[in-house]
């Protein structure tokens, strides 16, 4: 009897602490929760619009807040440690995200963050995507670790050993798009894989999801941008032109780039009177300017020796002299020779 009931005594010793955190609800076995519950809501927009709005350290404080009233609830949680990694502090980031993996083993929200961690390391990105498929194992439609991959691997894609290929790329891309329609970057990204001025040359492809991603995002300058490129360069001029023309102004160098590809697509599509040439010829830089302006070329070769006047006014009056001395039809407005 004496050896039972030690042995119960020494099996309860042990189960003691166990049983008082199963009863008392302790960090062990408590799991997190994704719901936000209607106490909560108001606060927890507030975090989300200061995160949104750039006001990291104040969304941390509005998250961190959030958390001393219930600290199981995983999407502060969550939006603590993307607040944290946009401050920099990563491994303060790393650790609300491994919090998170305690909380919800099964949830990808943990291992999504740590793949961003990942990102903001040197030479991890390989680890980033492993991350980043631990979060889609858990949950194959969490839309922002399908992103977070999809850019990664293009990122890995144009590095020196070109680990993925283009086509791994664009499915991944084509992932995103099927989970989230209304995805505000992904037209647009798979989009350059197939027409970025310079770089890729297949705007047809483009085209059309250019025009999607202006639908689902109208602000897309940069979208409304590669559209009008690529409309010029399928020769579709005028709507091209039109979709440069509609961009709102934004700031001068951006309003300067605009304009300048306008004239030059009417310059090289003869959409500009020949009266109006040299007027337009002044919303391109200067150097493009004397290029325009330099009729050396189609000079007598006699004359080209005087063509070396070193200031855009004193270039701009001798070549309307010289285009004026070549207009096959002086009496009218048109110079078929200078167009």
């Amino acid at each position: 009897k004496t050896e039972v009931f030690y042995l119960m005594q020494r099996y309860l010793h042990r189960i003691t602490p166990l049983l008082f955190c199963l009863f008392s609800g302790c960090f062990l076995f408590a799991s997190g929760h994704l719901d936000v519950r209607l106490e909560a809501q108001s606060d927890y927009e507030n975090g989300l619009r200061l995160y949104e709005g750039g006001q990291f350290a104040e969304s941390e404080a509005a998250f961190r807040s959030l958390l001393d009233q219930d600290p199981r609830f995983i999407l502060a949680r969550f939006h603590l440690g993307l607040s944290l990694l946009k401050q920099q502090r990563i491994d303060d980031a790393a650790g609300s995200f491994r919090r998170i993996m305690g909380l919800g083993r099964n949830l990808p929200h943990g291992y999504h963050g740590l793949g961003l961690v990942a990102l903001e390391r040197s030479n991890r990105r390989f680890e980033a995507i492993d991350w980043f498929r631990q979060a889609l194992r858990r949950d194959p439609s969490f839309v922002d670790a399908r992103w977070a991959l999809a850019q990664t691997r293009l990122a890995l894609r144009n590095g020196i050993f070109g680990a993925f290929s283009i086509g791994q790329v664009r499915d991944e891309v084509r992932r995103v798009i099927e989970l989230d329609p209304e995805h505000r970057q992904a037209y647009y990204a798979l989009a350059l894989t197939y027409y970025e001025y310079g770089v890729n040359d297949e705007a047809e492809s483009a085209i059309p999801l250019l025009l999607n991603q202006i639908a689902v995002n109208p602000g897309h300058h940069d979208a409304r941008h590669q559209l009008g490129l690529a409309y010029i360069d399928v020769d579709r001029i005028a709507d091209g032109i039109a979709v440069l023309e509609a961009m709102p102004t934004r700031e001068p160098a951006w309003d300067s780039r605009i304009r300048q590809v306008i004239i030059e697509a009417q310059l090289r599509n003869a959409l500009i009177p020949a009266d109006s040439i040299f007027d337009r010829l002044s919303g391109l830089p200067e150097r493009e300017q004397q290029l325009y302006l330099d009729a050396s070329v189609v000079r007598p070769e006699a004359e080209r020796q005087n063509w070396s006047s070193s200031t855009l006014v004193d270039l701009h009056a001798e070549a309307i002299g010289f285009w004026k001395t070549q207009d096959p039809t002086p009496a009218t407005r048109d110079n078929p020779k200078l167009v």
